[in-house]
């Protein structure tokens, strides 16, 4: 009976040191930093680091060398606006895909250059999600304005 006791008080401190790290890991994330979703668009799937805030926005891609294939940046707006995005230490080109609040691809801005800099990129119509994947990739998967994207904001 005492086994039993003590292998049962073992677990009950293993199963809290776990609760207590891991609401630890997680109370250390700010809220809208980087998260992962993935984003379908007619056959294709993009995985994205999603940014929700501010900070998490002004910072975007800059900086990085590239992009691996089939990945991106989801960027997420509190309410639909005509949002501008520039190229400020940008290393590669990128396709910018403006999505409405139904998550439809209301413009696409192809292949925006790093020399572009300080043009600013922006749709015509109100977006509320801005998916920002590498030059090329909404052509090579015959992405144009009309299509739905399917995803979900962690």
């Amino acid at each position: 009976m005492r086994k039993i006791f003590y292998v049962f008080a073992l677990f009950l401190l293993f199963l809290g040191v776990f609760v207590f790290a891991r609401r630890s890991l997680i109370g250390e994330i700010p809220e809208g930093a980087h998260a992962q979703s993935i984003v379908r668009i007619g056959d294709s799937v993009v995985i994205v680091e999603v940014a929700r805030n501010y900070e998490a926005r002004a910072g975007g891609l800059s900086g990085r060398g590239s992009l691996p294939e089939n990945t991106g940046m989801l960027f997420v707006f509190e309410e639909p606006g005509n949002y501008s995005f520039w190229m400020k230490d940008m290393k590669f080109p990128i396709d910018i895909i403006w999505l409405d609040k139904n998550k439809k691809v209301v413009y696409i801005t192809e292949n925006a250059k790093p020399i572009s800099y300080p043009e600013r990129f922006q749709t015509p119509e109100p977006a509320q999600y801005v998916l920002e994947v590498n030059g090329g990739w909404a052509r090579e998967h015959g992405i144009e304005a009309g299509n739905y994207a399917e995803f979900d904001v962690p």
